[in-house]
């Protein structure tokens, strides 16, 4: 049975039609293939670029741990360096003042500060009743009187409380400045006030050959290197530990941003296979 030239067009139609159909499902299957590939080759990249930060992470809270505890060692030796400084400074200073006879010299003093007191006395009492300072005499002890009663007087507040108390307080000064001037020209005091002087005088010259000489002595400079030494140490423990703190904030910000691209290659290997669903889906319908 021969077929008719339109029926035989028809056919030819028909084949050419299923044949290109076919051909377009293949290719886009093979797109679909190569974009799920790309998709899970980045995706799996992604997973290792987040678990080496986490691996970085736990480096860097080990590295932490580590140098913290290396610090608090060196602070520990740093404490036993002041402590053995002090220690040395005190004994060679002690040592220092016996050998200069600073004792004796503090002594002297004393002695000398007292004679001088003692002959004071009566010329300060005079004072008060020279007709030149009996009126700041008078003053002072109202102004003495005044500040012993301000604690007890709640009927002042603190401003007024305040003022009185500056002004009490100069009265005294006055009087103070006064008295120095007073027993500083007085001839009666010449011979104490010039043994006083030559005692103070006698003990500033020891105290700073004493300190001369303990600056310099070996026990107290090999103590002050070791402290030196340990002051150093404990500070760039202390640095590490800091530039250990900024890189772990570094990598914190890094696998924030890596586990962020590894959820966006997710959701779009998500958008995409659920692209490649609708496609499918598509295609089946024009098989129908």
């Amino acid at each position: 049975m021969s077929r008719s030239p339109l029926s035989v067009s028809l056919f030819g139609l028909i084949l050419v039609s299923f044949l290109s159909t076919n051909s377009i499902l293949a290719a886009q299957n093979n797109k679909n293939s190569a974009q799920e590939r790309k998709d899970d080759q980045k995706i799996k990249e992604n997973r290792q670029d987040v678990s080496e930060m986490e691996k970085k992470l736990q480096n860097d809270a080990k590295a932490i741990k580590a140098a913290e505890a290396e610090t608090q060692k060196h602070q520990s030796l740093l404490v036993d360096a002041k402590t053995n400084l002090d220690k040395v400074t005190k004994q060679t200073e002690e040592w220092i003042a016996k050998n200069l006879g600073i004792p004796e010299a503090i002594e002297a003093q004393r002695k000398a500060q007292n004679a001088y007191d003692e002959a004071a006395k009566p010329l300060i009492e005079s004072m008060r009743t020279n007709p030149k300072y009996a009126a700041l005499a008078q003053r002072v002890e109202a102004a003495s009187k005044t500040l012993k009663e301000l604690s007890t007087r709640t009927d002042l507040d603190v401003a007024a409380k305040q003022q009185l108390q500056s002004a009490a307080n100069k009265e005294i000064a006055d009087w103070r400045y006064a008295q120095s001037n007073f027993l500083e020209t007085s001839s009666e005091l010449k011979t104490p006030r010039e043994t006083l002087l030559a005692a103070q005088k006698r003990l500033s010259e020891l105290r700073s050959q004493m300190k001369k000489q303990l600056d310099n002595h070996p026990d107290v400079r090999n103590a002050e290197k070791k402290w030196s030494k340990a002051k150093e140490d404990r500070e760039k423990a202390a640095a590490k530990v800091a530039d250990l703190y900024k890189k772990a904030a570094i990598d914190k910000n890094k696998l924030i941003a890596e586990r962020s691209q590894l959820s966006k290659s997710i959701m779009q290997d998500k958008a995409n296979d659920q692209k490649k669903n609708n496609n499918n889906k598509k295609n089946n319908n024009k098989k129908k």
